[in-house]
């Protein structure tokens, strides 16, 4: 019955192919169809039912040779006198760019030999050597947002794709274009590994933001939100600190104080803001002092602890209110407000001390920037920046 039914079937089809191929018998079938296409219809359904009959593929797709922009539309010949003046990574960008430009300046582009001085060590040493190798490498690299970045031909090439990608990222650390998943901390007693590209300060700020903060994922956000593309999807992976094991967060006090973390970006920057609470059961000096180390804010008031000097006396005679003004940081673009709360219930003696800190991360257009890396630097030679108090929280609220 099966062999009857298929053979049938094969029949009919052959009819059908039969009738396309006689244009007077299918005006006959089908007049509304012949009138509105005389030509065009007809051949495409002889090729579809013919392809069919045969098991044919479908054909490629025809090149061509004239784009829909301005520069793809050009000669041959001008488009590629306009390649020798460029450098070999933008020509082999431009060439992805259509089909069109893709035929014209055929694959001897895209063939360059591309050397780095900084490969030349793979072959003998380790992967651990190598990837130090290229991170004091890029370090060395004078870096200015206004201008290109001054990376070998082959990296080039790669920081020129992944500005047009929303999912990958060109990272500075290993030179390849990855997802900024690969650079969560993933392992707590080691920094960084060969398969898993960490940050190589992501243990740092990690330790006080969550694994998933990093300048990957940060880069990401801003790559999304310079291309029109919502950002918030990777600014909510980026403040994600509800996932924590509870290894981390008990181990950690920067993580235990946490208490909310939010990233906005506004005027092609990047800004943070975060909470953290202690509890304190009297006002007592050395008692505040002891509570105010856990309340991270930066490396620079964390490391010289003024709050256990200046602020802290401050604050024990502060009425439960918040702090009059925004205390800055002299070192980066941090701010931060205190507000002592008193306790609820009247028979109980635990104060609250909440600390709020707006942080200013810049554009993230390179690990290296002053306003990314300030925010890691414990060093007593660092650069001193100034900016109007409140200038972050209002930036902020206002995103």
């Amino acid at each position: 019955m099966l062999i009857i039914n298929s053979e049938s079937r094969r029949l009919q089809v052959h009819d059908m192919a039969r009738n396309i191929s006689n244009p007077n018998t299918f005006e006959l079938s089908c007049p509304h169809q012949a009138r509105q296409h005389p030509s065009t219809s007809l051949q495409k359904r002889y090729r579809q039912i013919n392809r069919k009959i045969r098991g044919q593929p479908k054909p490629f797709t025809r090149i061509e040779l004239v784009g829909n922009g301005a520069l793809s539309s050009l000669p041959a010949e001008i488009l590629q006198k306009v390649a020798k003046y460029l450098p070999s990574s933008s020509v082999a960008v431009l060439s992805l760019a259509s089909k069109a430009i893709r035929y014209k300046l055929g694959a001897k582009y895209l063939r360059t030999e591309i050397k780095e001085p900084i490969d030349s060590c793979i072959s003998y040493a380790s992967p651990l050597q190598y990837l130090i190798t290229v991170y004091w490498a890029y370090q060395r690299i004078s870096w200015n947002h206004h201008e290109p970045p001054k990376l070998p031909e082959l990296k080039m090439f790669l920081f020129l794709l992944a500005r047009d990608s929303s999912s990958k990222i060109f990272c500075f650390r290993c030179g390849y274009l990855h997802s900024p998943k690969r650079s969560d901390q993933v392992q707590r007693w080691w920094p960084w590994s060969w398969k898993n590209c960490l940050t190589f300060n992501g243990s740092i700020i990690q330790m006080y933001y969550g694994r998933h903060f990093h300048f990957e994922g940060a880069q990401l956000a801003m790559q999304q939100y310079r291309r029109g593309i919502s950002p918030k999807k990777e600014l909510r992976r980026l403040t994600d600190h509800n996932r924590i094991s509870e290894l981390d967060s008990s181990s950690n006090s920067g993580l235990r104080t946490l208490r909310s973390l939010d990233a906005r970006i506004a005027r092609n920057r990047l800004y943070v803001r975060v909470v953290r609470e202690a509890y304190v059961s009297d006002l007592s000096e050395n008692v505040v002092s002891a509570s105010i180390g856990q309340l991270y804010v930066c490396p620079h008031l964390t490391g010289r602890d003024p709050l256990s000097c200046r602020l802290v006396k401050s604050w024990v005679y502060m009425d439960f209110c918040k702090s009059p003004a925004d205390y800055q940081c002299a070192f980066c673009r941090t701010e931060m407000q205190v507000e002592i709360k008193a306790p609820k219930r009247l028979l109980a003696k635990r104060y609250s001390i909440i600390v709020r800190v707006w942080q200013d991360f810049g554009t993230l257009y390179h690990p290296a920037d002053l306003d990314w890396y300030s925010h890691l630097d414990t060093f007593e030679s660092s650069t001193p920046v100034e900016f109007p108090a409140g200038d972050i929280r209002k930036s902020f609220e206002y995103a």
